[in-house]
C-alpha cells in the first residue's frame, strides 16, 4: 500500500484537503515528510504544465496517486447529472481533462461530488439515466487511456445516492466497465457503521481507492478509528492501491500532514509484524 497526501492549490478552510498552496510546494513537502504519492484536487487540470509537475515529482520522489474532482462541481458548478444538457457535457468534458491528465501519470480519477445529486434532478430515474450515460463517456476515454475512475461512496449527510458501498458496487457492476472502481473513505465509513471487515470483504478487487480520516475528519489517530484494524481487514484482501489521507488541515497543514503518516506508519508496521 502507497501513502498519498491531499493537496489543492485553493480551497474553503473546511475542506478536507491537507496541504494547502502551489502544487510545485506539496509536491516538496509531501517528499520531504516521507509520503510516497500526492492526490491533487484541482478543478481545471488543463491548466497544468504536465512537463513542470513530471519535474517536481522525479525530484520529490514522489507521484500522483489520484486526482480528485470534487472542486468542478464545489466551485464551478458542474455535475455529470445537470439538468442542464450543456452543464451536463461540460462536466463529462472535465473529466475527460482529468483523464487526459491521470494518463501521464499512471493516476486514477475520483467521481465524487462531481456526480451531483437526486434532488437536483427531476427523479430518482433521471438522476440514474444521466448518470449512466455521462459515466458511459467518461469511461470510453479512460478505456482508451489505461486509467481507472474510482467512484466514491459518501454519507448521506453529503450525499442523496450512492451513500453505501454495497449501493454503490450495485451500481458499477451495471457500467460493466473494469475501469469504473469502488473508492471508500474511512471518514463516511464510519459515520454510517459500515463495518470494515465486511466492506472491503464485499469490495474485494473492485476496491480502487481509499481515503483516511479519523471519525471527526481529523488525521488519523485523533478521534478513535482502529486504524490497525482498517490495515488488517485491507491486508485480508489482497489491497495493494493508495491510502491517500483526506482530513482537514488541524492545527496546521504540516502538522496535520506529519501526524497523519506517522500514525499511519506505526499501524503499518504493527499490522505487518503482528
Amino acid at each position: 500500500m502507497h501513502l498519498s497526501i491531499t493537496a489543492a492549490e485553493e480551497a474553503p478552510d473546511s475542506a478536507p484537503f491537507i496541504l494547502r498552496g502551489p502544487f510545485s510546494e506539496s509536491i516538496r513537502t509531501a517528499g520531504l515528510i516521507g509520503y510516497d504519492a500526492i492526490e491533487l484536487h484541482v478543478a481545471d487540470p488543463s491548466r497544468l504544465d504536465v512537463s513542470v509537475l513530471g519535474q517536481e515529482l522525479k525530484r520529490a520522489g514522489v507521484r500522483i496517486s489520484t486526482l480528485g474532482t470534487g472542486l468542478c462541481y464545489a466551485q464551478d458548478g458542474l455535475s455529470l447529472t445537470s439538468a442542464n444538457e450543456q452543464v451536463r457535457q461540460q462536466a463529462v468534458e472535465r473529466i475527460k481533462a482529468h483523464v487526459h491528465f491521470a494518463r501521464h501519470f499512471g493516476s486514477s480519477v475520483i467521481i465524487g461530488l462531481i456526480r451531483g445529486k437526486i434532488s437536483e434532478c427531476e427523479s430518482k430515474s433521471t438522476y440514474f439515466s444521466s448518470l449512466r450515460d455521462s459515466l458511459a463517456d467518461c469511461l470510453e476515454a479512460a478505456e482508451a487511456s489505461d486509467v481507472s475512475l474510482v467512484l466514491e461512496s459518501v454519507n448521506p449527510l453529503e450525499a442523496d445516492a450512492l451513500t453505501s458501498a454495497e449501493e454503490t458496487l450495485a451500481f458499477i457492476d451495471t457500467m460493466g466497465s473494469g475501469r469504473l472502481l469502488l473508492h471508500l473513505d474511512t471518514y463516511h465509513m464510519d459515520l454510517t457503521g459500515e463495518p470494515w471487515a465486511a466492506t472491503f470483504a464485499l469490495a474485494g478487487k473492485r476496491l480502487g481507492h481509499v481515503h483516511l480520516a479519523d471519525r471527526n475528519r481529523h488525521s488519523p489517530g485523533s478521534a478513535g478509528i482502529d486504524f490497525e484494524e482498517v490495515i488488517r481487514n485491507l491486508n485480508a484482501i489482497g489491497y495493494q492501491g493508495s491510502l491517500a489521507m483526506e482530513c482537514k488541515p488541524l492545527p496546521n497543514p504540516l502538522q496535520a500532514a506529519k501526524d497523519a503518516l506517522a500514525h499511519i506508519h506505526a499501524a503499518l508496521t504493527q499490522v505487518i509484524t503482528s
